[in-house]
């Protein structure tokens, strides 16, 4: 491992190593200002140390996998100025690992309300809030489906009805896109010779594509 933060590498089989290596310097990086140099872990002590961009930070900070990381470490996301308290605020709120109420984590950040309240007037901070919010929320669907499918498992009547829901409504969509695809062809294609061939094609699309999920 180098002598400097930015030099920092992760050198084992651990956890650590499967993650991308901007995640596992970041992970490493907060470890080593908070643990080593007894200093306050923020976007720009970590983007100063490891000599990239604050936006670079915060896209790495993004990833629910570090914050789980970071927060399993006993490691909190500071702020010295007002944007990094905005973000360090989303990535705590959005998190679903984070358990503590909005307002404790205000609290925690040292944020007010009349602070918080001015935040939701500005187009700046909705525009980083959807931006955190629909990153969180496109990583959850492998959690949902994974405690979904855990409680079917186990034997959960509605659980169950939900799986087979979901499967169902999955199967009928190509049905519904090569339907529509089929309106388009007679819409544009006169020669009805080729209507029909290319109707046959898409239906036997159709029943491929259903095979291949009832066999998933």
């Amino acid at each position: 491992m180098g002598t400097g933060v930015s030099d920092l590498v992760y050198e084992g089989t651990g956890e650590l190593s499967n993650l991308p290596a901007a995640q596992q310097q970041i992970i490493l990086a907060s470890e080593y200002l908070q643990f080593v140099l007894n200093k306050p872990v923020t976007i720009g002590a970590l983007a100063e140390a490891l000599n990239i961009s604050t936006n670079h930070v915060q896209d790495v900070l993004l990833s629910s996998t570090v914050i789980e990381a970071l927060r399993s470490r006993g490691i909190d996301i500071g702020s010295s100025n007002a944007k990094e308290k905005q973000m360090a605020f989303l990535l705590s709120m959005f998190n679903p690992l984070d358990t503590r109420s909005h307002r404790q984590i205000m609290i925690d950040l040292g944020v007010s309300l009349s602070e918080f309240y001015g935040w939701n007037h500005s187009n700046e901070f909705k525009t980083m809030m959807n931006r955190v919010a629909n990153d969180f929320y496109s990583s959850a669907g492998m959690f949902v489906d994974r405690a979904l499918i855990t409680k079917a498992m186990s034997g959960n009547v509605q659980a169950m009805r939900l799986y087979y829901d979901q499967k169902n409504s999955v199967t009928e969509s190509p049905k519904l896109i090569i339907q529509r695809l089929i309106e388009v062809v007679q819409k544009n294609v006169s020669d009805p010779e080729a209507q029909r061939r290319i109707g046959e094609e898409l239906i036997n699309s159709v029943r491929v594509v259903k095979g291949a999920i009832d066999h998933a």
